[in-house]
């Protein structure tokens, strides 16, 4: 906010820095402060000489002083200031005669008393400052009269009254101090009239009335007339009043021959006039005016306020401004008050941002002659989402999980929607926030990114790149093969098949399961499954009903410490503990006397020390049905590290075998077993096609590797390389489509 003096006199304000015109009152503008009239307080104009107080209260004196006006004991013309007295508060000066209060309240006068207006009861002059009163709050020259106003709010006069000023109802010149009112707050002498305010904020005047300003008639007014209500503060000057409202409002009535009322007219007003609003503090001089009021500086609106905008897009920002003069505009990025990233150029009351990809924030600064004023910050905020939180690389070992996540939000709380994507390949069922990647494997290392969308628009993260690292060697072995299938007759028997490898023999339990499968909710089981273990033609063992077996009580045991669950007393499920050299197994498991069911058939590693054989490779083959008959391999990874292995589900390569009745189109899925109560299986890989695998390659140099038959190009049959960690997976075999028919799973121990 600025305070800014404005001057009357010239049919219009004009703001000035210092300004006395014609008939000034004699206020010298030196720093001038409202109410504190004592800096540079001038007492002349009338007198062709000046009067002036200095910051310590020395009060001196310059010009014209035929009357002794100056106060210094002579009647000589100085041409230089001369220090007159101290401890000066203020001071005002008529024709030729100055008063002047001091702080102590006392009121003092010296110079012309050609009508008494010093106040000793004569029409002397003095060049002596004389005492004539105290208790002095406020004080006022005209040009041969004095009014002052006491502490107890009294108002008193002194001196010429030919036009009235007095208020003593005559026109009788007073050589000593009379009354004129009381409950009186301030007061003001003109020339030849004067205008004084009440304790209540009623204005009165009296004196010359050659402008109406008291009376429609005559040439004067002796006696107080109320001239308005709410005031706080009057000033006369020739032969108009000037004076300031509660409001804060200045208004003016009386002569207006030079324009000092301000109204844009020189036409004298018999009532008041509006001048201005904000004013702080007044003077009338004889034909001028001037004012001290408050100019706010500029009020400024930016539209669009914060808003929501389209990507890709310019915005149009308009600064709309409200205030005097004209104004200037700064145009800054940042937030309000933020002036280290100014736009160049962007000077206009518009701007208009450029094609918008981020977020953004803008503001402007209005700039008049009051001053600045800075907008508020205005947020553009891009309609649809916000990535605030990218995926990040990450280096997972093979067969250890992963998860990338975004952390995205959408302008006005719109909804979320994800899809994740491998390269460019999108992710089937990949739609939130976050991706979890169960048993890494080389074959999935690469970029991935999420796309996700909110109001109808969409945003790509930053790519993360993953990076899987080969597991270290390890002693971790396969313990525990089994399968659950439907066991048919013919072609369709289930044949599982194992492969030992190393030196020595290999204790394992071998167990065809069917009545014991109800306790687990199995329905349609096989009710008396038999089990051969054949060494390619040759039967090396063979079990009908387990309980039957010579070392019973050894296999209950084993089975006890394997953590196997426990055959149903007189069942008959079949069960081998054997010692077995290196070799290749099959395990034929057909039902006594033609029966066919849901059959489990499990080989444990029954080695209680570090075995010298291993499994390496187990195989099923059987009849893969649908809902509950479909087949279900599982292999245990000891505990002892992660290991490779080569997974397949071979239906139409059987055929070149003289398989009739193949599955055509096999579909592979791996499940983890997630501990818990109860535990979980999660699918953790999946696979349809085998050349449509991305490490198909691998796939197909790991066969050869391990002595597997190749599958054919292009062939529907399904495989996979995977390092698991140690624990419990499942193989699915499903067909595709529900179709049904006769597979090979196989699980190969990669070397």
């Amino acid at each position: 906010m600025l305070q800014v003096i404005e001057d009357r006199g010239g049919m219009g304000p004009s703001q000035l820095g210092a300004a006395i015109g014609r008939g000034a009152s004699g206020f010298l503008l030196d720093g001038i402060e409202p109410g504190d009239p004592a800096d540079g307080f001038l007492g002349d104009g009338r007198s062709l000489g000046a009067m002036y107080v200095d910051e310590l209260g020395w009060l001196s004196g310059v010009g014209t002083n035929a009357y002794g006006q100056i106060g210094d004991g002579t009647r000589l013309t100085r041409y230089e200031f001369v220090h007159v007295d101290m401890d000066v508060a203020e001071v005002d000066a008529g024709w030729e005669f100055t008063a002047y209060r001091k702080n102590d309240g006392t009121l003092w006068v010296t110079g012309r008393n050609n009508q008494g207006q010093l106040g000793d009861g004569s029409t002397t002059d003095r060049d002596v400052p004389m005492n004539l009163t105290s208790g002095v709050s406020v004080f006022s020259t005209g040009a041969y009269h004095l009014v002052y106003v006491k502490t107890d709010g009294t108002l008193w006069g002194v001196g010429g009254n030919s036009s009235g000023a007095l208020g003593t109802g005559n026109t009788t010149h007073a050589t000593s101090p009379v009354q004129i009112a009381s409950g009186v707050s301030s007061a003001s002498a003109g020339d030849y009239l004067t205008a004084y305010v009440k304790a209540d904020g009623t204005l009165w005047g009296m004196g010359q009335n050659s402008s109406r300003i008291f009376a429609s008639t005559g040439a004067f007014v002796a006696t107080p007339v109320q001239l308005a209500s709410d005031v706080s503060r009057a000033w006369a000057g020739r032969d108009h009043i000037l004076f300031l409202k509660t409001d804060g409002t200045l208004w003016g009535m009386g002569e207006n021959q030079y324009g000092q009322l301000g109204d844009g007219t020189n036409t004298d007003r018999t009532s008041p006039v509006r001048i201005a609003a904000n004013v702080l503090f007044a003077e009338a001089g004889t034909e001028r005016s001037f004012y001290v009021r408050n100019v706010d500086t500029p009020v400024v609106a930016v539209v669009p306020e914060n808003s929501i905008v389209a990507p890709g897009a310019p915005v149009t920002l308009q600064a709309n401004a409200s205030g005097e003069g004209s104004f200037e505009y700064e145009w800054f990025r940042g937030a309000s008050g933020d002036t280290t990233q100014p736009i160049p150029g962007a000077t206009a009351s518009t701007y208009t941002t450029p094609a918008l990809d981020s977020d953004a924030r803008y503001w402007v600064r209005v700039t008049s002659f009051a001053g600045s004023t800075d907008s508020s910050t205005v947020d553009l905020t891009l309609a649809g989402p916000r990535i605030n939180v990218d995926p990040v690389n990450q280096t997972p070992t093979a067969g250890e999980d992963l998860t990338l996540s975004v952390t995205a939000t959408a302008a006005g709380g719109a909804a979320l929607t994800y899809q994740w994507y491998f390269g460019d390949a999108l992710i089937d069922g990949a739609t939130e926030a976050s991706l979890t990647i169960r048993s890494a494997q080389a074959f999935q290392a690469g970029s991935y990114s999420v796309v996700v969308s909110a109001g109808g628009y969409t945003r790509r993260s930053a790519p993360a790149v993953v990076s899987v690292a080969p597991a270290p060697a390890s002693g971790g072995r396969l313990v525990n093969l089994s399968t659950r299938a439907l066991d048919l007759e013919g072609e369709n028997q289930l044949i599982p098949g194992f492969v030992l490898s190393g030196a020595g023999t290999k204790r394992v339990l071998i167990r065809g399961v069917g009545p014991s499968l109800t306790r687990f909710g199995v329905s349609g089981v096989l009710v008396d499954p038999r089990i051969e273990v054949k060494r390619g033609s040759a039967t090396v063992a063979e079990n009908d009903d387990w309980e039957t077996n010579a070392n019973r009580d050894d296999l209950v045991a084993v089975s006890r410490t394997l953590g196997a669950f426990s055959l149903t007393a007189g069942s008959r499920d079949s069960a081998l503990l054997l010692d077995l050299p290196p070799g290749e197994y099959t395990v034929p498991t057909p039902g006594v006397a033609g029966a066919t069911g849901v059959a489990l058939v499990e080989l444990y590693d029954a080695d209680a020390d570090t075995p010298t054989v291993n499994l390496v490779n187990m195989s099923n083959r059987g009849f893969v049905g649908t809902g509950d008959n479909i087949m279900i391999p599982g292999v245990v990874i000891s505990e002892h590290g992660s290991r490779t292995l080569l997974v397949r589900a071979v239906g139409p390569r059987l055929s070149r075998f003289g398989v009739a009745g193949v599955l055509a189109d096999p579909r592979l899925t791996i499940y983890r077993r997630v501990p818990g109560n109860p535990p979980v299986d999660e699918i953790i890989h999946t696979n349809d096609n085998w050349g449509d695998a991305a490490n198909a390659a691998t796939t197909a140099q790991v066969a050869t590797q391990v002595s597997a038959f190749g599958l054919d190009a292009g062939s529907k049959d399904a495989a996979l390389v995977v390092t698991l960690k140690p624990g419990l997976y499942t193989v699915q075999a499903t067909g595709v489509g529900d179709s049904t028919g006769v597979a090979l799973v196989e699980v190969y121990l990669v070397p």
